[in-house]
């Protein structure tokens, strides 16, 4: 299950995807873009979660759910992790409002995070306001899109993003799941 014994993960399968992320905080080379896509319940937003509480969390252990930064995120009032599509919908007035907050200055370290939930529900409009800020995102900063498919969206967004698709466990992963299954 876990691909390094750095980071706390307890997520099933995935470990090309899981083991590729590892690496990024490893070398401290994030991306500009991630877009994180596969059907849904396969395990993207589980991931997205442990992926960026590890970001910021400042123990050696990834993430240690205790500190302040892991505290925080958890509560959402982490002022350098900013999300969109989890609680709105992704109107072209949500998304620049969304945009306006992510040109902010950073509030503590070097790192600012955009999630975005339900990349795939955007609306041309919001695509389209979103596209410059995807083209070149504030120094600093990260986006994360997740969508359950890609089929409909712009191939700008495409484009713009480091793909890191999900796919259905094995039967493998199934099974280990189901043992530690509480």
């Amino acid at each position: 299950m876990l691909m390094s014994n750095k980071y706390k993960w307890p997520i099933y399968g995935h470990k090309r995807q899981l083991n590729f992320l590892q690496k990024v905080l490893n070398q401290d080379k994030l991306a500009n873009t991630y877009l994180f896509y596969g059907a849904s319940g396969l395990g993207k937003k589980l991931t997205v979660d442990y992926f960026s509480k590890s970001i910021f969390c400042k123990n050696i252990l990834k993430p240690c759910q205790k500190c302040n930064n892991c505290r925080m995120i958890d509560k959402n009032i982490f002022l350098n992790l900013d999300i969109l599509g989890k609680n709105e919908d992704l109107s072209v007035e949500n998304v620049r409002n969304f945009l306006s907050r992510l040109s902010l200055s950073k509030v503590s370290g070097k790192i600012k995070l955009a999630i975005i939930y339900n990349i795939d529900k955007i609306n041309l409009y919001g695509a389209n306001a979103l596209l410059k800020t995807l083209e070149e995102p504030p120094r600093g900063t990260t986006i994360i899109l997740i969508a359950d498919s890609i089929i409909n969206l712009p191939i700008t967004i495409l484009s713009r993003s480091q793909s890191i698709k999900f796919q259905a466990l094995t039967r493998i992963n199934m099974e280990e799941w189901l043992e530690n299954f509480e």
